[in-house]
């Protein structure tokens, strides 16, 4: 008898053991696993400030950093620190875990423009193209220097420009404000050039030269 009585103490505890079990899961197991899936709709941050766009997904309920995947772009046409795009898009419906990757701008890359005065045509041209840059020639006849010799430079030398940007010098030559283009040389117009595929000199067409030739016979 005792052995039953015994017996019915232990299932009862069991039971309450159990019970208790369940109720704990119940108000804190589950609703976590409920809030891991809860749904949260991405707001428009483009074109915000990335603090801005930070406290604008904070206040739709994204949880920083676990949520923020942020990638920095070279952009000459965005503000520095700005938005340029987001992954998901606007009013997309995803998870709160879901991670939001956001472009952010870094601005354009500045580079200087190297020192070139009195180099020879050529080799400046090569110098400010390793930076990046675009070059057209101008000739100018100052009477002061060897011919092709880079006389004024315009941004001026140690200026800071956009990656891509040209940058003009004008050169030591007997021709007054010829332009040259040392990517495109048929933006060339000039009395000096022929209508034919030969000059009257019997030299080549000026766009078929090459830049040397054209700083040497022009």
């Amino acid at each position: 008898m005792k052995n039953l009585k015994a017996f019915g103490i232990a299932l009862i505890l069991f039971i309450i053991f159990v019970w208790a079990i369940l109720v704990i899961s119940t108000k804190i197991v589950i609703p976590m696993k409920l809030d891991i899936g809860e749904s949260l709709k991405t707001p428009n941050v483009v074109g915000l400030k990335l603090s801005e766009a930070k406290q604008k997904l904070s206040e739709a309920g994204f949880v920083f950093p676990d949520s923020l995947a942020i990638e920095w772009v070279s952009s000459p046409h965005s503000p520095d620190s700005t938005v340029i795009s987001q992954i998901p898009v606007a009013e997309k419906i995803v998870k709160n875990k879901k991670r939001i990757k956001l472009e952010v701008s870094s601005g354009g890359q500045l580079v200087n423009i190297p020192l070139v005065l009195e180099e020879n045509a050529i080799n400046a041209s090569s110098m400010i193209k390793q930076m990046g840059l675009e070059v057209e020639f101008i000739k100018k006849n100052y009477g002061l220097y060897d011919q092709n010799t880079v006389v004024e430079v315009e941004p001026k030398v140690g200026s800071k420009v956009l990656k891509g940007s040209t940058v003009t010098l004008y050169i030591e030559s007997e021709i007054e404000n010829m332009i040259i283009d040392s990517d495109s040389l048929d933006v060339l117009d000039t009395e000096e050039n022929s209508e034919s595929d030969v000059s009257e000199e019997g030299l080549p067409m000026i766009e078929d030269l090459t830049l040397e030739e054209l700083l040497q016979n022009h």
